[in-house]
Parts: structure tokens; C-alpha cells; sequence
């Protein structure tokens, strides 16, 4: 059962709010959904950003969030390779996001807990997928190969609209995985899309 909340807010500032939850690959209401839901795992409110605001939102005031400050920051790239075991962790986690709406933030970090991951990939990683099945658009990447691994678990593991759904996602995707920052991830993409429709 779910419930719709509805409220007032000044309209540029959601426009800039809504920008910034599109860059970490999410949309509004993913985004205060997490909110509360971190609020009653927590107890608490969560105020600690998921990830460093954009430099041109920085406030001089406060500095940025850390590892050790937030259990939640997503860090810089290492460097760490992720492995096959991350990717089927990452699958395991998502099924129960899936199953039982747990937030991506805390399936993420016990992910982290369990492979070495880098709780900001297994974040990317599961919004990814959440995106997938929902047909939504991305913004963030990953690996091609890891990437055809989930459309083919999505195939053969949900229901046929589920993967017609992931389809689409990827369709809707190419147009932002083809900027340059992406190098010829949007072409992989096309590429795979006109082997599988």
C-alpha cells in the first residue's frame, strides 16, 4: 500500500534540486523516497548529502561531506576493479530492493561490507537498474559487459514487460551515453539494442 504526499515549493528551487538528483541518476520523488526512508531506518534526520553537491552549489560555510562524516559518501573512483563477484552481488541486492523496497543507499553499502565495492558504484550500479526495469532513463554508465550480464539476468529472470522496459530504458539513455564524457559507450549501446529488438 502506498501513499501519495503532495506539498508547495519554490519552483527554481526544485529545478536545481531536480538537476542534481538527475545527476546522481535518480529523479525527485526517488529521491525523497530515500529521504524518508532513511529517516525511519535512522531514526533521525538525514541530513548528510549521499554525495558532494556540485561546485557551483557549494556553500563556503560548510565543508564538504567525508568517508569518516558521512558512511553514505560516495567516494572518487579508486581505481578498484569490479569484479564478477560485485556484479552478482550487486544482482542479489537489487532483488531485494526489488522484493522489498529497501533503498538503494543501504543496499549499497552492504554490498560495499560484503565485496569491497565502492558504495558509490554499487549505488550507480543499482539505480541503473531500478531505472532498467521502470523504463526510465539513465545518467550514469557502467562497464558494457556488466551491463549486458543485468539485460540478460532481466530477460531470463522477470517477466517479458520487465525486459521490454529495460529496452526502452536503454533507448532513452543513448542520447545522454552518447556525450563525449561516455566515449563509445551510446554506440555499444546501440549496437547491442539493434542485436536484441
Amino acid at each position: 500500500m502506498s501513499t501519495t504526499i503532495s506539498f508547495e515549493i519554490d519552483e527554481t528551487l526544485a529545478s536545481e534540486a531536480e538537476q542534481i538528483y538527475n545527476a546522481l541518476g535518480m529523479n525527485t520523488q526517488m529521491a525523497l523516497s530515500l529521504f524518508i526512508r532513511r529517516t525511519v531506518m535512522d531514526g533521525k534526520l538525514p541530513l548528510a548529502a549521499v554525495t558532494p553537491p556540485p561546485a557551483n552549489h557549494a556553500s563556503t560555510d560548510r565543508p564538504a561531506p567525508t568517508p569518516e562524516s558521512d558512511p553514505h559518501f560516495e567516494s572518487k573512483p579508486t581505481g578498484k576493479r569490479i569484479t564478477e563477484e560485485m556484479v552478482g552481488a550487486v544482482w542479489q541486492a537489487f532483488l531485494k530492493m526489488r522484493q522489498f523496497g529497501y533503498s538503494a543507499n543501504s543496499l549499497a553499502s552492504e554490498v560495499s561490507n560484503s565485496t569491497g565495492m565502492n558504495p558509490g558504484s554499487a549505488f550507480i550500479y543499482l539505480t541503473i537498474l531500478d531505472n532498467l526495469v521502470k523504463g526510465k532513463p539513465n545518467t550514469r554508465n557502467m562497464k558494457m559487459a556488466d551491463l549486458e550480464t543485468y539485460m540478460s539476468k532481466i530477460q531470463n529472470e522477470f517477466n517479458a514487460s520487465d525486459y521490454q522496459n529495460a529496452l526502452l530504458s536503454l533507448e532513452r539513455s543513448v542520447p545522454y551515453w552518447s556525450k563525449s564524457q561516455f566515449g563509445n559507450f551510446g554506440k555499444h549501446v546501440l549496437l547491442y539494442l539493434s542485436q536484441h529488438k
